[in-house]
């Protein structure tokens, strides 16, 4: 099987279980909004980014660089697991520490300290799960993390669902999550030890020092990468209230489910970038630009399509309290392109080697997004973090891919891309003729579907080898 098709293989089964999961999620999401409200969903995406924001001393790039290495060597994952977790284990402690001490200085009330604590504690058990997830993913295992990621999103929506039935309050309703969460590091701790993998402990000559500093410039992107992602939420809580947040976060939670392709695309990718980067200049080259020019074509029908429906998306999910919502989808949809992309830029700058460079970059780019934030949000209100965003995104896709293809000496497949874009806009123009003849809009997306895939073929858009690896990977998931 070639390297590139083995990717695909990879990304194909772990996003199509990544998707069930996600989906769950949403449902999960959807019952919720309709039980606490914009002000509860407020309340709960507060607490996430407030709590992701502290968990990231304990997450400080330490998973990238576990992925990294062991996909190089096998040989060192015993000794890096052991160092990572005693490393974790010290740091969440820290984290509690300046936890409490906020909490004492901001004086918050008891529900908000009992829903802090308790994402707190989801919190630190994902970060340890998350150890193992980057050992199936180094010895690329991808479908095992998948499958645990479907079996937790199942507790969460079950005990979740449980919780609000009997009426539970927010904060009981978060605590059926935790207990998911307990269940979910169980199997994962049965699987890890008694496995295909079958993790061990043992410690080496490899120093905790050493550790830190080659996992320092992945915590780095890992911070201004959770900075970027929440200092919308802060901002927008700080200075137009909670149900501003909740209807800015219910249209970003559905870029977070369109963002699993890209993002699944990078756990399969990375390893083999890193085995790959060493020994072959012009295989990398080859890779990463076949990988930018299908997720530039994958990104273009979903933006056109999801930017159709964004008002039947919204309210069949969340309900008319969340009718503001809309708009913020319409205008953020419009970033997809950026994120797909950014995913196989980043990938390829850190297993290559540049991580410093890039993680220097895009701390510009976060400490940026923090001052247009306030700026941009103080004249506009919440729709003035969209506007951010895109701004910034924007920048970001085309420096880092001009950055992507002079290190590796290639030049973009303008008319792959070109006919894609042109596909994506005849689908859009079907599409909206289609939704003015009053057409349910999602009945509109097998259709739109089959407009896109179908002048994709007709303009002979795909290399013939790539046609026949996509053909065959999709009759050996039907078979």
């Amino acid at each position: 099987m070639s390297l590139f098709k083995g990717i695909l293989k990879n990304t194909f089964y772990l996003t199509a279980s990544k998707v069930g999961a996600r989906v769950l999620m949403v449902v999960f999401i959807g019952l919720l909004a309709r039980a606490v409200g914009p002000s509860g969903i407020g309340a709960y995406s507060f607490a996430l980014s407030l709590i992701a924001m502290f968990m990231i001393l304990p997450n400080f790039g330490f998973n990238t660089l576990l992925v990294r290495e062991v996909a190089k060597s096998k040989e060192c994952a015993s000794e890096y697991i052991t160092k990572i977790l005693v490393i974790k284990l010290i740091l969440t402690a820290i984290t509690a520490v300046l936890l409490i001490v906020l909490i004492v200085l901001r004086q918050y009330d008891t529900e908000k300290i009992q829903i802090l604590f308790t994402v707190f504690l989801i919190s630190f058990l994902e970060s340890i799960i998350s150890i193992s997830y980057a050992i199936f993913e180094a010895y690329e295992r991808m479908e095992i993390e998948a499958g645990i990621s479907v079996f937790n999103n199942l507790l969460r929506l079950f005990l979740g669902v449980v919780a609000i039935k009997i009426g539970m309050k927010l904060n009981g309703i978060i605590l059926s999550l935790f207990m998911a969460e307990i269940l979910t590091f169980a199997l994962v701790a049965y699987i890890a030890f008694h496995g295909s993998t079958k993790i061990r402990f043992r410690f080496g000559s490899l120093g905790v020092g050493k550790i830190i500093l080659a996992a320092a410039p992945f915590g780095i992107l890992s911070l201004m990468e959770i900075i970027f992602i929440n200092t919308d939420n802060l901002i927008i809580a700080r200075l137009q209230g909670e149900v501003a947040v909740g209807w800015y976060a219910a249209a970003s939670k559905i870029l977070v489910i369109i963002n699993l392709v890209p993002s699944m695309f990078w756990v399969a990718i990375f390893p083999a970038l890193s085995r790959i980067s060493a020994s072959s200049s012009e295989s990398l080259g080859q890779t990463y630009l076949k990988s930018f020019s299908y997720l530039l074509m994958l990104s273009f029908p979903i933006t056109v399509g999801v930017f159709m429906i964004s008002d039947q998306i919204m309210l069949m999910i969340y309900g008319n309290e969340f009718r503001n919502s809309v708009l913020i989808l319409q205008l953020m949809v419009w970033m997809i392109s950026f994120n797909f992309v950014g995913y196989i830029n980043g990938a390829t700058l850190c297993a290559s080697g540049r991580e410093r460079m890039f993680a220097t970059v895009f701390s510009c780019f976060a400490l940026a997004n923090i001052f247009l934030d306030y700026v941009f949000i103080t004249r506009f209100g919440y729709i003035g973090a969209c506007y951010v965003t895109l701004i910034l995104k924007g920048i970001e896709f085309f420096l880092y891919s001009i950055i992507c293809h002079r290190q590796l000496s290639v030049k973009p497949e303008w008319k792959m891309i070109l006919k894609s874009l042109v596909a994506s806009i005849i689908m859009g123009v079907v599409l909206f003729f289609s939704k003015e003849a009053s057409i349910n809009g999602f009945l509109l997306i097998p259709f739109g579907i089959l407009i896109y895939f179908g002048l994709i073929f007709l303009f002979g858009t795909l290399p013939k080898e790539d046609y026949r690896a996509f053909r065959s990977l999709v009759y050996k998931s039907s078979g």
